[in-house]
Order: C-alpha cells, then structure tokens, then sequence
C-alpha cells in the first residue's frame, strides 16, 4: 500500500495502486509535487524518528530536572498571596493621569483593591486544586 503525505498542506491521504510508489505526484490539494511513499517504509521512519526525539527529551529532562514539589508549592496561588493588596494595583497613577487627560475626574477606591479576604483565598484555593475540585464546582 502507498501513502501520500503532503508536507505544504497536511493532506494525508492512502494510495492502493502500489506503482505510484517511489514516484512524484501533485497532491491534490494543493498542487504541490511530493512524493509516494511506501506506507510501511514512511511509518517505520515516523517510528524511528519518534523515538530518537523521545531519547533526546529524556536526556533534555535529566540535564533540567523538573522542580521539586516544594518549588512547586511554592508557585500555586499568587505571587502575592496573604498580601493586604496587590503590587501590580498600587501603582493607579498613571491611570489616574490617562482619564484627567481626557477631562475625567477619577478617584480610586483602595478599598476595593484589597485583596484579603475569605474570597479571594477560596478562590486561589479552587483554582490550585482544579483537577480535584473542578467536577464538584460544576456541579453546584
């Protein structure tokens, strides 16, 4: 059996006559000349290929090693979990600068910017533990 793989477009598609194997044809989706191959010849080379990126990425993974599960704790939640407010919400200024120059009074509210709270613990809880709490939360 013979197998044309486009490279240009993806098309994919089986040929049964096997003396289009070896030879070059249009693909007929886009035009371009590729070749026939030999569907067990094309397969084993996938294979082979497959197999040598799979050793290089085990080699890849011992020279970096994935983080420890404390460095992982350690990145759940947000950066700035069990702060009064958010770094990245202090800084309203230029905000503040951008609507007086469009003539618009604007006075932030820096009680709204505090993130403490019940809610926003609950929710950076949810959100770490998803794949356990996800199902529950859909259905409720």
């Amino acid at each position: 059996m013979a197998i044309l793989a486009c490279g240009h477009c993806g098309h994919l598609c089986e040929i049964l006559k096997k003396e289009y194997i070896g030879k070059k044809v249009k693909c007929p989706s886009c035009q371009q000349v590729i070749l026939v191959h030999d569907t067990v010849d094309l397969v084993t080379e996938l294979l082979q290929e497959t197999f040598r990126l799979n050793e290089e990425l085990i080699k890849l993974r011992q020279r970096n090693p994935p983080t420890s599960d404390k460095q992982t704790q350690q990145q759940k939640g947000y950066a700035f979990a069990n702060l009064s407010s958010s770094p990245l919400l202090e800084n309203f200024q230029e905000v503040v600068q951008w609507f007086k120059a469009k003539q618009i009074e604007a006075k932030p509210d820096e009680r709204a910017m505090d993130i403490s709270g019940f809610f926003d613990e609950i929710a950076v809880q949810l959100g770490d533990n998803w794949a356990i709490l996800g199902e529950i939360c859909h259905k409720i």
